[in-house]
């Protein structure tokens, strides 16, 4: 039998020369402009080309709110941090701005239900994605442009310094300077200063604890997020500059992690990989460690562990009002994870206290072998 060959689709498409002009000249009429960079720019490696854009125009940039991968660099000037799934808070920040650009993204997935749509009244949006079925699905676009967006960036920059003229180039300019005060590097400088209190907590208060996991990570590791509870943390404090810096928990769905990491170090063979899980999330596939020491992976699994379902106390409390928890709580008896690790054959270490977490976190990483490292945190809710 003659299986043959594989066949690849290649699928790159980018706009005529038309639809660019008529794109360029459609943002030029903005006079406060902001992206939307989705999880495509990762995809296509296309970061340096998304920044310069950003510049080139003068634009704020927020992140899509369902954190498929690092979808912007953090370093970039323009780079505001997450949109968040916030309604209110997502209207509150669109208002500012005159037109909204999605660069290869969802359109504001939003959760959970409110009673205002994050997208202001009017406001002109310019979506550009290879997905189809995404391009005017959720809110009227003005122009909705199927293409690879790698392509499309690289084909704008050029036409960009063409058809700028130098007072839209000093106004983009200065939009960008007048970011700096409040963009993602600025509020995290202001932010690990305010955590500094928690240094010595025990067991760790929660922010601090992401912190010190996110100083112990080298710049080549990878991370794998499955944590909802202090995800949104970890995006305001970890360094991602790379399109593998970072992958996410894309569809909301619990479990994915465990095994994920294992997925990110085959993918990445000889890059350390650490996933910053909780404790509830780990057991939906604790199994898959297993297969970590199996393969000898230099995967080191962080267990953010409040030993509760915080998510979901979180999650009550603000849409239902009630601090009544009904199998919220894995305490009675608490697991053991560092059992559980060493039953499947990793090496394992329990942190009590705040100030060893970053040496254990760096340790384990060191040590390029598959690791767990269980921290004790302590719950917001009890």
């Amino acid at each position: 039998m003659v299986l043959g060959h594989p066949t690849r689709v290649q699928g790159t498409v980018q706009p005529d020369t038309q639809t660019l002009q008529a794109l360029i000249n459609r943002i030029r009429q903005a006079k406060r402009p902001v992206i939307l960079a989705g999880h495509e720019l990762a995809r296509h490696d296309c970061f340096k080309e998304a920044g310069e854009f950003a510049t080139r125009i003068g634009a704020a940039v927020y992140q899509e709110s369902v954190p498929y991968n690092s979808r912007f660099p953090t370093e970039h000037p323009a780079n505001m941090g997450e949109i968040t799934r916030n309604q209110h808070k997502v209207l509150e920040t669109l208002s500012q701005h005159d037109l909204m650009i999605c660069l290869g993204g969802d359109l504001l997935r939003m959760s959970p239900k409110a009673d205002v749509e994050p997208l202001p009244v009017g406001m002109p949006v310019i979506h550009i994605s290879e997905r189809d079925w995404e391009l005017g699905k959720n809110y009227p676009t003005e122009m909705a442009i199927q293409a690879n967006v790698a392509s499309t960036l690289r084909a704008m920059l050029p036409m960009l310094d063409t058809m700028l003229d130098d007072s839209e180039r000093t106004a983009a300019k200065a939009r960008i300077d007048e970011l700096k005060p409040t963009n993602w590097q600025s509020r995290r400088a202001s932010l690990v200063e305010s955590l500094a209190q928690h240094a010595n907590s025990a067991p760790a208060q929660a922010d601090y604890a992401v912190l010190q996991v996110v100083e112990a990570l080298t710049p080549d590791t990878i991370v794998v997020d499955e944590n909802p509870t202090y995800s949104a943390m970890l995006f305001k404090l970890m360094h991602a500059n790379s399109p593998s810096s970072y992958y996410g928990l894309t569809s909301g769905g619990l479990g994915f992690g465990m095994a994920g990491a294992i997925g990110a170090s085959l993918a990445h063979p000889g890059r350390p990989v650490v996933a910053t899980i909780g404790d509830g999330s780990s057991l939906y596939s604790i199994q898959a460690i297993w297969t970590a020491a199996h393969l000898k992976l230099p995967v080191t699994y962080v267990i953010l562990n409040n030993q509760s379902y915080q998510i979901i106390k979180d999650r009550l409390i603000a849409m239902r009002g009630s601090n009544q928890f009904v199998g919220m709580d894995m305490s009675d008896p608490e697991i053991d994870f560092l059992s559980v690790a060493k039953g499947f054959g990793l090496n394992a270490v329990r942190v009590e206290k705040a100030s060893d977490i970053q040496a254990a976190v760096r340790e384990a990483i060191a040590s390029g072998k598959p690791s767990l490292v269980d921290i004790a945190i302590e719950p917001s809710v009890k």
